[in-house]
């Protein structure tokens, strides 16, 4: 079996994550935000149609995933309107790394 090319980079999911009691959606959205921010600024800037596309879920499934994760506390959206009389906002979402290692750990997971 051959090796991935080594100029390519995939995900990876901490134990935090991968072991929190998350659903497998939110773990897999938490964790690439989390290896984005980790590579580089600490924002993420995919849209959800983006999201949506990678996951291949519907955009409205991408949305409730972010609002869960925002409810609890594991990432910040913070949107704006770099563009002075245009609709399109610009938003960006953080990790939030406290939360994120307070994760709980969903015992039935871990094998």
């Amino acid at each position: 079996m051959e090796g991935l090319p080594k100029e390519k980079y995939g995900l990876w999911i901490t134990d935090l994550i991968r072991y929190a009691d998350l659903t497998v959606a939110e773990k897999f959205l938490l964790a690439d935000i989390v290896t984005i921010c980790n590579n580089g600024e600490n924002r993420y800037f995919k849209i959800n149609q983006t999201i949506s596309d990678m996951m291949r879920v519907n955009v409205k499934t991408v949305s409730r995933i972010l609002n869960s994760l925002e409810e609890k506390n594991l990432i910040s959206r913070t949107f704006s309107s770099p563009y002075s009389g245009n609709v399109k906002t610009k938003r960006v979402i953080t990790p939030i790394y406290s939360s994120i290692r307070e994760l709980k750990i969903d015992n039935n997971s871990k094998i």
